[in-house]
């Protein structure tokens, strides 16, 4: 049973988590399958000065097509990214299995590292011990695609990425409420393995400025493996910058393997509940090792924390208790100066 999840986990992450560490980069093509959506998609990045999302995923596995009533596997993923730096938090959780796997990746403009929670202090500041650190890193720009949902988990790895290789074409436009159903096609081979490929992705895009997937289905099929990933996205409207805000993603896997004559089924369903916020206030500081007691690289200095928000308050509160005492003495001062002569006692 235990060799069975983790094998179901390598293919969970796989497609999941790997989406976002393989396909972070954005490549310049000469030649895009869809330019055009491409675009909208960078103009929307560009209103993104900072976000944080939180990824609350569960998996459900059977080989019957009702998923069970548990789940047997638990991912969390927390992403906070700026203009500045780059913070990836995941943690895997699997039923049957005694502890959990969590690591955090850091990317700045001096290094990126890994870190690990402690096992004896875990929610302490210094809970923390280094698993690497390194010069090279990725890009800044491109990692933020990572805070749009809807543009990574769809063809494993980033969206845009897939649509600028020179295999992808696109191959039928169709009008549906609210928008257009595009088919797009792609034959290469598989990365690991010398079989041909075959990948079909059909995207329902929004005919709002944005243009972000409502729905999206990746099928791959190959001589022996079929996979079809079918995902719908559930918003919860726009902030006041423009900025599609998803707050559900659904998607259920289909994996059917040809042997001699017979065909095996197996059946994955995604569930993740989503929280995004854009352009809040920026913590730089949360990006680097010595937040979280650790020594810093010879020669790198963090950048100073932000004031906390109490601390002001405080100076606030200050300042109007002392125009408050101000205030007091002179209503006091005047009082006096207007007061009538005193009236002389009479004989």
């Amino acid at each position: 049973m235990i060799a069975q999840t983790r094998i179901g986990c390598r293919f969970l992450l796989a497609l999941l988590a790997g989406s976002l560490l393989h396909g972070s980069t954005v490549r310049a093509q000469e030649k895009s399958a869809d330019p055009e959506l491409v675009a909208a998609w960078k103009a929307l990045l560009d209103r993104i000065q900072t976000a944080d999302v939180t990824v609350r995923r569960e998996a459900y596995k059977s080989e019957d097509r009702d998923p069970p009533p548990l789940a047997d596997t638990q991912i969390l993923h927390v992403i906070r990214t700026t203009r500045f730096g780059w913070l990836f938090d995941h943690r895997l959780r699997v039923e049957n299995e005694k502890g959990e796997i969590a690591t955090r990746l850091l990317i700045n403009p001096d290094y990126t590292s890994t870190i690990a929670p402690r096992l004896d202090r875990p929610e302490k500041p210094d809970g923390w011990v280094l698993r690497s650190v390194g010069e090279e890193k990725v890009g800044l720009a491109d990692s933020s695609w990572n805070t749009l949902p809807w543009l990574n988990y769809v063809t494993n790895g980033n969206l845009v990425d897939w649509l600028n290789q020179p295999t992808v074409s696109r191959i039928s436009v169709e009008t549906i409420a609210g928008g257009t159903r595009r088919t797009y096609k792609n034959e290469a081979k598989q990365l690991r393995s010398s079989l041909d490929a075959v990948t079909t992705v059909r995207l329902d895009i929004s005919d709002q400025p944005s243009r972000h997937v409502l729905a999206a289905e990746f099928v791959t099929t190959t001589p022996k493996v079929t996979t079809d990933w079918v995902i719908k996205f559930v918003y919860a409207g726009t902030d006041t910058n423009g900025i599609p805000v998803i707050k559900q993603m659904d998607g259920r896997i289909v994996n059917s393997v040809a042997a001699p004559g017979v065909t095996r089924y197996r059946y994955m369903r995604v569930l993740s509940q989503i929280d995004a916020n854009y352009n809040g206030r920026e913590q730089n500081h949360l990006f680097y090792l010595s937040h979280y007691g650790l020594p810093e690289p010879p020669g790198v200095t963090p950048p100073s924390r932000p004031t906390p928000n109490y601390v002001w308050l405080l100076i606030v509160a200050g300042g109007f208790g002392v125009l408050a005492l101000g205030c007091r003495w002179l209503l006091k001062r005047r009082a006096k100066a207007t007061l009538p002569p005193p009236i002389p006692p009479t004989a």
